[in-house]
């Protein structure tokens, strides 16, 4: 086996392009049905400073591991951090999954999980 070496300023010389003031890279990152985390880029034309601005993206359901066939699952945001890697106004998204009718699908336990813990927020530990 060969080892390939890489030079380390290959990498800033990408990090460093200038991005325009107005766009920002949403990274928007989810579960699969595997419990691998998945993750794609979305340009927006604004820079959100809220969740709720951020559009619900679609990604394939059966490469996901996530349905049986060919459909698409949506990406809904639920936090949204800025993003230390690409800096500037960039963003990390993170996503739970539902179906194309908006359900829950079982694996997506964040939301089962959060429907428990907001039912004891007022408990004492």
């Amino acid at each position: 086996m060969n080892n390939v070496k890489s030079n380390p300023s290959l990498l800033d010389k990408y990090i460093e392009l200038k991005q325009m003031e107005d766009q920002v890279q949403a990274l928007y990152i989810w579960i699969d049905g595997q419990q691998n985390i998945r993750a794609k880029t979305k340009t927006l034309n604004f820079i959100p400073k809220l969740v709720s601005e951020l559009p619900i993206w679609t990604t394939d359901g059966h490469s996901n591991y996530i349905t049986e066939t060919n459909v698409e699952i949506y990406l809904s945001p639920i936090r949204m951090y800025n993003d230390p890697f690409r800096g500037g106004n960039n963003k990390l998204i993170l996503c739970e999954i539902l179906y194309e009718d908006f359900t829950i699908p079982p694996l997506n336990t964040r939301h089962t999980c959060n429907v428990v813990m907001d039912m004891a927020a007022n408990q004492e530990p």
